[in-house]
């Protein structure tokens, strides 16, 4: 595959991955700013198990995309060389 090639993969992996992560919120919606424990009671009686569960695994794909697009974008890069102490 050619390095332009690579680079639209990279680009389109982490567009997707913003995306994905974005609707995994909007699906469970925010957690409340608020932390007594009348507004936690509201927040949890409001979301349901599975929307919960749908929401968290978009989530969590949306992170895992990420980490493929910065895998794929710096493959050719190599760790530097040890650095030595003059003195």
């Amino acid at each position: 595959m050619t390095e332009s090639g690579i680079s639209r993969i990279g680009a389109a992996t982490g567009v997707v991955s913003v995306v994905v992560t974005f609707v995994g919120f909007g699906v469970h919606g925010a957690l409340p700013t608020d932390t007594t424990a009348a507004a936690v009671e509201t927040y949890v009686k409001s979301v349901s198990a599975s929307q919960a569960g749908i929401g968290n695994y978009l989530e969590l794909l949306g992170y895992l995309l990420f980490l493929a697009l910065r895998h794929i974008s710096t493959p050719w890069v190599e760790p530097a060389g040890r650095i030595r102490c003059i003195g």
